[in-house]
């Protein structure tokens, strides 16, 4: 479960993290300075959390205002607004505008907050039913329609979704409608992990991941809103003879640099492979596709005897029915990196199986003679034990800097 504390008293808010660490361990909570940071935009991802603590006296703010504010954003979880001194007017306006809870900091017991926490994970799982109620009361088939949006076209279409490019109807950048399948808007599985994609993306800050803006239903569809990419993805570097090192590690630089940013936000991705490492119009890249993401405070949901994820890229201890953790990321990355520079996989196969075999037992091919000078790095993020690997995507940057350019 994630909390957010926003207030401008240090004390308290670690005060308030001993007391919630009391209640429950699986409560990770984050902090927020309104002084420092200011309001949260709506880029912020509050949906991300399951419960705010937000303090009336914000500095120059006030608290009311950014109630809210935040109550007016989709998927805004429950608030408790906190005050110095009992104001039974204050609390009276704090419900009016939607807090599900009103505290005198002074009055905060153990208590107090399990009944809070349980009240807010109630909460969470009734918007989640409500959700599943609402698409299967509404079965499919109608036109894709997203109010104050015109559908430009469809662009493409993948196992469980189809995308489509849309703009705003009072003008502005085009982005992208993600829509799920009409077959799977019926299966309780495929949508929650749908809508749970948003809650994840929702909870990663990174220049090189793209930016979910909102979910939504219309008429009969379920969608997420994100950014539009218009510069592809490196599947073209597989191919090309003409992009040089030089490019190909300043890409891979950035992938590295995007698995740094969601596992730090405790997210693996677990599906990492060309499709999912777009251009934005500049050239940077941006990491796209959370559908099988796993949060790694949360226990895995997969059903027993299911792999996740894409043969020629999938670790071997994904394969053999391990936890996917960051390593296995950088498995993938590595898998990418090869590709790249050989313009060929490592395991090849004339079925899934052989692939998947060869990624448990095969030793890993030599790199071409023109690109040998990147086999230790090669071998580092394909080795068959995950402690074998770098521990993380910083230690692989580190790596990287030692071996090149040091």
């Amino acid at each position: 479960m994630r909390v957010l504390v926003i207030d401008d008293d240090v004390a308290f808010r670690h005060l308030l993290t001993g007391m919630l660490a009391f209640v429950g361990a699986d409560i990770k909570v984050e902090h927020y300075d309104p002084v420092e940071k200011g309001c949260p935009t709506a880029e912020f991802g509050l949906v991300a959390f399951d419960l705010i603590f937000l303090d009336y006296h914000l500095g120059q703010e006030d608290g009311l205002k950014w109630l809210r504010e935040f109550k007016s954003r989709p998927g805004c979880p429950p608030i408790v607004l906190m005050t110095g001194q009992g104001d039974e007017a204050l609390a009276v306006q704090a419900i009016k505008l939607g807090a599900a809870d009103y505290l005198v900091k002074q009055r905060i017991s153990g208590e107090t907050l399990a009944r809070i926490v349980q009240e807010a994970k109630d909460a969470r799982k009734e918007q989640a039913a409500s959700t599943l109620q609402f698409i299967h009361e509404n079965p499919g088939g109608a036109e894709l329609k997203i109010e104050g949006y015109r559908v430009i076209r469809e662009i493409g279409q993948g196992a469980t979704s189809r995308v489509y490019l849309i703009e705003p109807e009072a003008g502005g950048e085009p982005i992208i409608a993600k829509v799920l399948l009409e077959e799977f808007i019926q299966n309780q599985d495929y949508l929650a992990r749908f809508l749970k994609e948003y809650q994840i993306a929702g909870r990663i800050k990174s220049p090189y991941v793209a930016k979910i803006f909102n979910y939504g239903f219309s008429d009969s569809s379920v969608y997420i809103l994100m950014e539009y990419l218009p510069g592809g993805d490196v599947r073209d570097l597989f191919t090309s003879r003409q992009v040089d090192q030089g490019r190909i590690m300043a890409i891979f630089r950035q992938v590295l640099l995007a698995l740094r940013d969601i596992h730090a936000a405790g997210v693996v991705h677990r599906d990492l492979k060309p499709h999912n490492i777009m251009f934005r119009k500049d050239g940077s890249v941006a990491l796209v596709d959370f559908g099988i993401a796993r949060i790694l405070d949360e226990p895995g949901v997969t059903q027993q005897g299911t792999l996740l994820g894409t043969p020629t890229y999938v670790s071997p201890e994904t394969i053999l029915g391990g936890v996917a953790d960051a390593r296995s990321d950088l498995y993938s990355a590595g898998i990418m990196l090869y590709q790249m520079l050989a313009k060929k996989a490592p395991f090849q196969g004339n079925s899934a199986e052989e692939i998947l075999q060869q990624h448990v037992s095969a030793p890993v091919s030599p790199l071409p003679r023109s690109q040998d000078d990147f086999q230790a790095l090669i071998d580092a993020l394909l080795a068959k034990d995950p402690d074998a690997r770098p521990p993380s995507a910083e230690a692989t940057l580190k790596l990287i800097d030692r071996l090149y350019y040091e």
